[in-house]
């Protein structure tokens, strides 16, 4: 016997269906599921009967489920226990991905892409990495004034591009380190300037702000403050589908401490639901541990696992090893594509910020480090190879350094020979720290692999760390 909305409402409120609310809702929830995978697989088999049928059923159920959930939910009813709740949200959830797997999926275009290579997807939480004072601030300003650039902008963004979704932009920057008197200020200027606009103008889609003064345990709820206040903002000026760009500039004094694996995950737990619920992307800019590359803490490992895209940052060292005007951008991350190759940058005085490297800077710091085949530059050389292999034989291996760096065989040898001492230094093609293993046996031609690294859980600084 089929029951109509309101006949089904009168008996669950009277009592007379026999089973609780919450469960009668599960099983039209079930019911709901069925129907879906139903017309999921009748659709794969190129076949069309009977899904129209289901789709009106599907939204009958839908009707019920809402007045239930409404009766459910009044003032005179009990609160549902907790258990209900999660199992109600984890159906929910289940409903959506079988719609969403019952068409093809398109991926939404990357909200910043660099030629035919994604590198800020929509709804993606994305870090910049790098040591005290490499220009960490400048790049990500400079993504921040790519997002609310004027369609005639003549600032050169170092060959990356923003996607045009048809809607327009919003930009939240929460700063946690510079004064608010001279500092941000000027950093504010400079963005609207890279913008197109007038360094004295305020855009309407601009949301600068500072928590440095905020109490650090109260960070993270100031930030999530001050996120959903530009939410709200868009919703009440009716552009809540417009894309939501934030800086958090420097995420880890967005929580009291950066190696509390409570506060790191509820950070990211609350920066991830807004990218799937509202399509929000997030820049994070995070320093890295003093004689290290892995970003700090326990954040900076959540970070790494939690994000689309990580690039480092740096100073280009010159063959005796001190730091040069040039700049590195390297990509360790890129989760949607293959990772890009470094490229090499530059701060200009004149433009106030960071430009593509001249090429005979580039040229003068790099020649005499690859005609001794440096070891860093080998590294990074090596990672590449492996992007496209799983294992690679010696022969191979050391036919391409041999070619890359003009050097001879056994300069080639040493070289690996001395990465696969280390025993670190290296990042995998998911972005995750590792190092070169060496696997030979007798009679058998030698081959290399990536491997896990020892991770040494404290850093220079006596900061806990946790393994990889």
């Amino acid at each position: 016997m089929t029951f109509t909305a309101t006949e089904t409402i009168k008996r669950a409120m009277n009592g007379t269906t026999g089973r609780p609310m919450e469960t009668l809702i599960n099983d039209l929830r079930r019911e709901r599921l069925d129907l879906l995978t139903q017309i999921y697989h009748t659709q794969q088999a190129g076949q069309h009967e009977g899904i129209q049928a289901a789709k009106e059923k599907i939204e009958r159920i839908e009707m019920v489920i809402r007045d239930l959930e409404r009766v459910k939910n009044s003032p005179s009813r009990v609160s549902p226990k907790d258990e209900n709740n999660f199992l109600e949200r984890l159906l929910s959830v289940q409903g959506k991905l079988l719609e969403a797997a019952a068409q093809d999926v398109t991926f939404s275009p990357a909200l910043v892409s660099m030629g035919e290579t994604p590198i800020l997807g929509r709804g993606t939480i994305n870090i910049i990495q790098g040591k005290f004072g490499v220009h960490k601030s400048r790049l990500a300003e400079l993504f921040a004034a790519m997002i609310l650039a004027k369609r005639r902008c003549n600032t050169d963004f170092l060959g990356f591009e923003r996607y045009n979704f048809g809607t327009g932009y919003y930009v939240a920057y929460i700063d946690t380190e510079r004064n608010i008197t001279e500092e941000l200020p000027h950093t504010i200027q400079q963005i609207r300037e890279k913008a197109g606009y007038d360094k004295k103008e305020q855009p309407e889609n601009f949301f600068p702000t500072s928590i440095k003064a905020v109490n650090r345990k109260e960070r993270l709820e100031a930030t999530k403050a001050w996120v959903e206040h530009v939410r709200k903002t868009m919703q009440e000026r009716g552009v809540g589908n417009w894309q939501l760009f934030v800086v958090l500039d420097v995420v880890t004094d967005c929580v009291a401490s950066f190696n509390r694996d409570n506060e790191s995950m509820e950070l990211f737990d609350y920066l991830g639901n807004l990218c799937d619920d509202y399509g929000a992307t997030f820049l994070l800019v995070i320093h890295e541990n003093p004689g290290t590359e892995k970003a700090r803490g326990h954040l900076g490992t959540e970070g790494g696992n939690k994000s689309g895209t990580v690039m480092q940052i740096s100073f280009e060292k010159d063959n005796n090893g001190n730091d040069t005007d040039l700049v590195k951008l390297r990509f360790i991350k890129t989760r949607r594509a293959k990772r890009p190759q470094s490229f090499y940058l530059q701060y200009s005085a004149e433009a106030n910020g960071l430009v593509l490297a001249d090429p005979e800077l580039i040229k003068e710091v790099l020649n005499e480090r690859r005609q001794k085949a440096d070891i860093d530059l080998v590294r990074e050389l090596i990672e590449r190879m492996f992007l496209d292999a799983t294992e690679l034989p010696q022969k191979n291996l050391l036919a391409e350094i041999m070619s890359e760096f003009d050097c001879s065989r056994n300069t080639a040898r040493d070289r690996v020979k001395d990465i696969v001492a280390s025993g670190n230094g290296m990042v995998d093609p998911e972005g995750k720290p590792c190092k070169l293993v060496e696997l030979s046996e007798p009679g058998k031609p030698t081959y290399y692999k990536l491997g896990g690294v020892d991770h040494d859980t404290k850093d220079k600084d006596g900061y806990e760390e946790p393994p990889f």
